[in-house]
């Protein structure tokens, strides 16, 4: 081979190593702004979301509600069978699901009674958890209560709403009607302490006949929950506490009233907690009776009723109507409201 020969071959292996080069480094690039475009692009995974109530044999309200469930599309998770129940472990049994389960801070709870709750239908409760994992912070560190307090986002931990205000022991009274009067006098100062801050009121509102918390349910991020335990069971710990809507009564109106009690490590961050005012939820029949407080009509809206009036109730679910002739205490899950359009 001339020498002439040589160099070109010399070339020619040169340009096929070069451009071989070049290919190779722009396929990496490729790679890398594919990974890119789909970090961007890909949607953040979806929360988990477990229904989980405390029930600790079978009973008939625990059956009517695992077969309204069923019709409704929603898996319930029974946990406490064959324990000896008390009102102020419940939430604890309900956590030791959680971590047995390895739910995330993120993932979504509800809870609520097992034996005096029914679901009214599967679309209803797909958009009130949608609802609730759109406005409600995924972290500690996404939590705004600003955001809370002005009505833009919903508190992470959201517990049912009823008319009645029934916190004994946070009263310290046992006679029913001067226990309720002392209640109500409580959550009164709570609403104007939430007005002369110049914040949207968080409870009491004056034409919302159920704004008084119920412990029978409620909605969480599993975080918020945690950091609510965590004051709970310090709470628990101060006095021989049996009824848990005390405590969580206590812990509410404790994030405005300082009074309610005054150690550090049971004071909530402000916004953290919240009522189901709207109903979005829960709706709670307890003191209110067919026909008086409830009309069985078309299905309207529920408005009328937080006004102290007698709203429409959906005939079409005889069922429903049934179970609230016999037993006017029930809680139904979720209300649709038409007036949102939904």
């Amino acid at each position: 081979m001339s020498r002439q020969g040589g160099r070109r071959a010399i070339w020619l292996v040169c340009l096929v190593w070069f451009s071989w080069a070049i290919f190779w480094m722009w396929l990496g690039g490729q790679k890398e702004w594919e990974v890119v475009k789909n970090k961007v692009v890909s949607p953040p995974p979806t929360p988990r979301v477990v229904f989980v109530v405390v029930q600790t044999k079978p009973s008939h309200g625990w059956c009517q509600m695992m077969a309204s469930a069923m019709l409704s599309n929603v898996t319930v998770v029974s946990v406490g069978y064959r324990q000896a129940y008390q009102h102020v472990i419940r939430a604890q049994w309900v956590w030791q699901y959680l971590e047995s389960e390895g739910l995330h801070d993120d993932d979504v709870v509800v809870s609520f009674d097992g034996a005096d709750t029914v679901f009214i239908g599967a679309l209803p409760i797909q958009r009130a958890v949608r609802h609730f994992i759109d406005t409600s912070a995924p972290s500690f560190g996404a939590f705004d209560p600003e955001a809370v307090r002005r009505g833009e986002a919903t508190p992470p931990l959201l517990f049912a709403a009823e008319g009645n205000c029934y916190h004994l022991q946070m009263t310290n009274s046992h006679n029913w009607e001067a226990s309720k009067g002392k209640c109500v006098s409580v959550y009164k100062r709570f609403e104007q302490v939430m007005e002369s801050d110049g914040k949207r009121v968080a409870a009491g509102r004056k034409k919302n006949r159920m704004h008084f918390l119920n412990a029978g349910g409620y909605v969480t991020r599993v975080w918020a929950l945690k950091r609510a335990l965590a004051a709970y069971r310090a709470l628990l710990r101060s006095g021989n506490f049996w009824c848990d809507q005390s405590i969580w009564g206590m812990l509410y109106l404790g994030q405005r009233l300082p009074r309610i009690h005054a150690s550090s490590e049971t004071r909530l961050p402000s916004g953290l907690m919240g009522l189901d005012s709207d109903n979005n939820f829960f709706f709670c029949f307890n003191g209110m009776e067919v026909g008086r407080d409830i009309q069985l009509a078309s299905p309207l809206s529920i408005s009328k009723l937080a006004a102290r009036d007698k709203p429409p109730f959906p005939s079409f679910l005889k069922l429903w109507i049934v179970l609230v002739r016999r037993l006017p205490l029930y809680t139904l899950m979720a209300w649709e409201r038409t007036e949102r359009g939904l």
